[in-house]
C-alpha cells in the first residue's frame, strides 16, 4: 500500500493505492460476482441504504444500489472483502491520518462495510456519513468502459480521481459525494465504504 497524505483548511485525509494484492483481488472479484447476483433479485435492495440515501425535500441522493455485508454474512471469516479490508486498520495508516490534522488522532475500532454499486447513469449526491472516518475503495470492472463517477468532497472543490483499487480515508462529517458514472458493454463500478466508529472498551 502506498499512503499519501492530504491536508485541507479544515481536515485531512489520506489517499491509499494498491489497497489488495493481485491474490486478494481474485477473491475480492469473485465474492463481487455473488454479491452482484444478490443486489439484482428483487426486494435484496438494503432498506437502511435506502432510509439513509434521502435528503431534504426526499430527494433520493444514491441512485445505485448496495449491501452491508453484516447482513450477508454470520462469520466475516467468510468474506474475503471483510477479512482483506482489515488492512486498513494498519497502525501506519492512522499515524499517517493523525498528521494530516489535529482532529484525527482517535483510532476507530469498529466498522461496518458496505458495498455499493454504480452502472449507466447512478451517482451518489453529496451527503455525510454517520461514522467518525469513511474509508471508500474503488473496484472498476471493466475500467475500459467506464467513464465519470469521480469521487470526491464538493464543498472544497477536491476531485480525489480514485482509480481501481485506491482507497480514500476522511472524516465522515466531510460532505462527499459521486458523480454520474457512465458505463457500456458490462463496466460496473463498486465502492467498498467502511464506516468506521469508536467504542469504549468493553
Amino acid at each position: 500500500m502506498k499512503i499519501t497524505p492530504q491536508k485541507t483548511k479544515d481536515f485531512g485525509y489520506i489517499m491509499i493505492e494498491d489497497v489488495y494484492t493481485s491474490d486478494e483481488l481474485e477473491l475480492i472479484w469473485s465474492e463481487l460476482s455473488i454479491l452482484n447476483f444478490m443486489m439484482n433479485l428483487d426486494g435484496q435492495r438494503d432498506n437502511r441504504l435506502e432510509s439513509a440515501a434521502v435528503g431534504k425535500d426526499n430527494i433520493k441522493l444514491y441512485t445505485g444500489n448496495g449491501i452491508l455485508l453484516e447482513t450477508v454474512y454470520q462469520n466475516r471469516d467468510y468474506s474475503p472483502i471483510l477479512t482483506y479490508n482489515r488492512k486498513i486498520f494498519d497502525p501506519e495508516v492512522f499515524d499517517a491520518l493523525s498528521k494530516t490534522h489535529p482532529s484525527n488522532h482517535m483510532i476507530p475500532n469498529k466498522d461496518r462495510t458496505m458495498i455499493n454499486r454504480y452502472t449507466e447513469g447512478n451517482k451518489y449526491l453529496s451527503h455525510h456519513d454517520e461514522a467518525y472516518y469513511t474509508a471508500i475503495t474503488v473496484l472498476n470492472y471493466n475500467p475500459e468502459n467506464i467513464k465519470g463517477g469521480n469521487f470526491g468532497f464538493p464543498d472544497y472543490d477536491i476531485d480525489c480521481n480514485l482509480e481501481t483499487n485506491c482507497c480514500v480515508l476522511f472524516p465522515s462529517w466531510v460532505k462527499h459525494e459521486a458523480t454520474a458514472v457512465n458505463t457500456w458493454e458490462g463496466g460496473i463500478r463498486y465502492s467498498i465504504a467502511q464506516f468506521m466508529y469508536i467504542y469504549p472498551d468493553g
